[in-house]
């Protein structure tokens, strides 16, 4: 679980402070692959009935995204796949505000499938392999 949450914690930390750059779709990929990375532990966990969720308060940002990534900032891509990490990212506060281990491993696991269909969608609007639909950008 600790190493999870470290990998997480960096893909964030990466995110945080970055411009707008060419980069912007790598660093989703590295949100996906550490928010995957979180919902196989927290599956796991789930099974483990000794172990225990702290829950985090809807006020604690530490397990939020950084600016870039949240509503407001310079976020490419469509549009209506924003709206849905939005919805994601919020149902994923609501479940580590509880304590059950396998909604919050699914929220990651949606938020992680979520992103990496974002940085394709990146990558495609600027020209770079193919579009989410499975169509040859460039």
């Amino acid at each position: 679980m600790q190493i999870a949450d470290q990998r997480w914690r960096a893909a964030i930390e990466e995110s945080a402070f970055a411009p707008p750059d060419a980069g912007f779709a790598e660093r989703l990929r590295d949100v996906s692959a550490a928010a995957e990375a979180e919902a196989a532990v927290l599956q796991e966990a789930a099974s483990a009935p000794q172990l225990r969720w702290n829950p985090i308060p809807d006020g604690n940002a530490s397990k939020r995204l950084s600016y870039e990534l949240r509503p407001g900032g310079n976020r490419p891509g469509p549009g209506e796949l924003w709206d849905r990490f939005d919805e994601v990212v919020a149902a994923l506060v609501r479940a580590q505000a509880g304590t059950d281990f396998a909604a919050i491993a699914d929220g990651f696991r949606t938020l992680g499938e979520l992103t990496a269909q974002l940085a394709r969608a990146v990558d495609a609007e600027r020209g770079i392999g193919p579009d989410p639909a499975g169509r040859k950008a460039g």
